[in-house]
């Protein structure tokens, strides 16, 4: 739904970042676009980070200058409904990682991660991020200190004494954020 809708968000969001001209800790990326509803009440909520941390007020000039572009932009604006509701933020705690580069900012936090193994079997890890690879060439992977022992998902009792682990990011099923206390 509404994939025009999104395709334009995130071209205007390459946009801003170009003109921005911010390095790549800085650099704004979008995590994801979400669009609901229909033309008379559409809702759309775009979440967006930097490898550093989102602050309020980039959120504020981001939103500002889509919503701009968007009432500038008939064709677009009559895609989107006049009656629209945007939302820019971060994408908080607890939430699923759905970029690669929110993993950098992740380095030293527990993380919980499922993940196909050799044998294409799910598999679930809790373990501290302690290295990330995002280069091409390079495998791009992750490294986690296990928490604690793994087990095999579906099985009792299948626990088996591990050390660092290393994860593909094509293997990784759902990557999420574990809150310490």
């Amino acid at each position: 739904m509404g994939e025009k809708i999104k395709e334009y968000i995130r071209e205007l969001v390459a946009r801003y970042v170009a003109a921005a001209g911010a390095d790549r800790e800085h650099e704004v990326f979008v995590v994801d676009v979400l669009v609901r509803g229909g033309e008379s009440g559409r809702k759309i909520e775009l979440l967006v980070d930097t490898e550093s941390g989102i602050e309020v007020g980039e959120c504020v000039r981001l939103t500002r200058e889509i919503r701009d572009a968007i009432e500038a932009d008939e064709e677009m604006l009559r895609e989107v409904g006049e009656m629209y509701q945007l939302t820019v933020s971060s994408p908080g705690l607890g939430g699923a990682i759905r970029n690669e580069r929110q993993y950098l900012r992740q380095v030293g936090h527990l993380l919980k991660v499922q993940y196909l193994d050799a044998e294409d079997e799910e598999q679930e890890l809790v373990g501290r991020l302690v290295g990330v690879e995002l280069e091409e060439g390079s495998g791009q992977l992750l490294r986690l200190e296990p928490k604690a022992k793994k087990k095999k998902k579906g099985q009792k009792g299948a626990q088996v004494e591990i050390g660092p682990v290393e994860i593909a990011l094509g293997r990784i099923v759902k990557a999420v954020v574990e809150i310490e206390f």
